[in-house]
């Protein structure tokens, strides 16, 4: 493999752990506030979100992207990308998703946040972090 090739599978190997491991992180401890706490649902789950954004955007400027700079606006940018992102699953989860399982359901919900994901990995890779730099 080419170390051009390899550096961006690297890339994104990186990114989708850092993803994936906000998103199991964030999914446990609102678990935790719901199941322990009397916490309102809603509010604990935006607020939660709010703080995991800086630490995952530290989290792929450093790991994932391996930035030595950042674009303009990049946190700006970055922030605009997350709410943008959780707007489209939620808005399509909400619109699809019912307490009924269905193969279907699970295929378009899955089909989202993938597509999400790969929204987020081009626009971070292009638009935020400049791992040339």
């Amino acid at each position: 493999m080419a170390p051009l090739k390899a550096d961006r599978s690297a890339t994104l190997v990186r990114f989708l752990f850092v993803g994936g491991m906000s998103s199991f992180s964030y999914s446990v401890i609102i678990t935790a506030i719901i199941q322990f706490t009397d916490l309102p649902i809603f509010l604990s789950g935006v607020v939660l979100y709010c703080l995991f954004i800086p630490v995952t955007f530290h989290a792929h400027k450093s790991f994932s992207f391996k930035a030595k700079m950042l674009k303009k606006g990049a946190f700006a940018r970055y922030v605009a990308l997350q709410v943008g992102c959780f707007a489209l699953v939620s808005f399509v989860s909400s619109q699809h998703v019912d307490e009924t399982f269905f193969l279907n359901t699970m295929l378009v919900y899955y089909i989202t946040v993938v597509t999400a994901a790969v929204l987020s990995f081009a626009v971070g890779r292009y638009l935020i972090f400049d791992p040339q730099a």
